[in-house]
């Protein structure tokens, strides 16, 4: 019998541009009937944008590619897909109502398949913004502008930008909020959105200082530019590969739960081909890390602030692994030069992009009996994770 899917829709605020928006954001959480999440799985979707009615006129029409995350969870923005009709950013959508229709499938069987259509009702406030000149309803403003200005003394200072605040107030009130969403388990501290690779997985990510991290272990197999990465998993060969390589520890299947939550361990010279990142980020030098360890405090201390809480990942004691930084590092361990893996549960080892040597590069270094921060020197044949940070 053919596994049904669940999903459960949650339709996210427009992106914010210089002129009316072209994208909305969108989320779907996949579960299957018996309530697990479906982790690590590709999906095809096809949506629509229906004017009137559930059965209403197509007025938009794309179709996306997407894997989930460790949590289940696939992210993208609607406009952003391949265009089968229409054009998103010309939708009056004064003139609703409208609706939301996706066909959902895994790319993997395509012999079945699951629709869904909900009504959009609340369209994000900068969705109107082509359309306020044809604003015709009756308004009684009470306050002229010199009232408006004295509340503040400050012309525009009500207008805020809550995703980087800098006004002081704002800056606190974003602080306490992301500190409730944490502590509940919604989001990681310093939150800065989500991002994802070619092969579809979505990681979060966070803002630290002036930097934007992945708070997961990369899990890609094929490098930006489409080539696929090899998958290695005899020690033999891995002991002999001098070129782009990766390997899921202890050679588990791709879609364990070791491989979705720990990701990938890649050789040095899958990082120094320069296209495994996304677009628009980059494996990190020792500079950027050294710039990540300074913010949270300084080598003493950062490894602390950098590690997962608790042991639920990390062998024990873990110590003084607080999280505060939102990193979440993880005990993923490594591939030595030999093809024997080692260190899952003990040590979080991440590749920079700075070379040490014509045969070594430099990783930093996280270990779950300290709360420290350090870096060392590995054979570039060794198989280590990857975070990737934003240019």
């Amino acid at each position: 019998m053919k596994k049904i899917l669940v999903y459960t829709f949650i339709l996210l605020a427009a992106s914010l541009y210089g002129q009316a928006p072209e994208k909305i954001g969108y989320q779907a959480v996949m579960r299957d009937t018996s309530g697990t999440l479906l982790i690590d799985t590709k999906i095809q979707m096809q949506i629509q944008i229906l004017q009137g009615s559930e059965s209403g006129t197509v007025v938009y029409e794309e179709t996306q590619k997407r894997k989930t995350n460790a949590n289940g969870i696939i992210s993208l923005e609607i406009g952003a897909g391949d265009v089968i009709s229409g054009t998103i950013g010309t939708i009056d959508w004064l003139d609703g109502p409208y609706f939301i229709r996706t066909v959902i499938y895994p790319t993997d069987e395509l012999s079945y398949a699951i629709t869904a259509t909900s009504q959009i009702v609340s369209v994000p406030y900068a969705l109107y913004a082509d359309h306020a000149e044809n604003f015709t309803g009756d308004y009684n403003e009470k306050q002229g502008l010199a009232e408006v200005l004295a509340i503040d003394n400050n012309a525009h200072s009500q207008i805020k930008n809550v995703v980087n605040p800098t006004h002081p107030q704002d800056v606190v009130t974003k602080a306490y909020t992301d500190i409730v969403l944490w502590a509940s388990g919604v989001i990681p501290l310093h939150f800065a959105g989500f991002i994802t690779d070619i092969d579809g997985n979505v990681y979060t990510t966070i803002r630290l200082g002036t930097q934007t991290w992945m708070a997961e272990n990369l899990r890609t197999t094929t490098l930006k530019d489409n080539s696929a990465i090899s998958p290695v998993t005899a020690d033999v060969d891995w002991a002999a590969l001098t070129a782009p390589g990766y390997c899921w520890y202890g050679n588990v299947v791709s879609n364990s739960p070791v491989a979705v939550t720990c990701g990938a361990l890649y050789n040095w010279h899958t990082v120094s081909s320069e296209n495994l990142c996304p677009d628009g980020w980059h494996v990190p030098s020792q500079d950027d890390y050294n710039s990540l360890v300074s913010f949270v405090g300084g080598t003493e201390i950062a490894g602390g602030k950098l590690k997962e809480n608790g042991t639920k990942h990390w062998n024990s004691p873990n110590t003084l692994a607080t999280n505060l930084s939102g990193f979440t590092a993880l005990p993923a361990g490594m591939r030595n030069a030999d093809g024997g893996y080692a260190g899952i549960g003990n040590a979080a080892l991440f590749w920079t992009s700075s070379e040490h040597s014509a045969a070594a590069g430099v990783c930093a270094v996280l270990l779950n009996n300290s709360g420290a921060y350090g870096e060392k020197n590995y054979a570039k044949e060794v198989g280590l994770s990857v975070r990737c940070v934003k240019d």
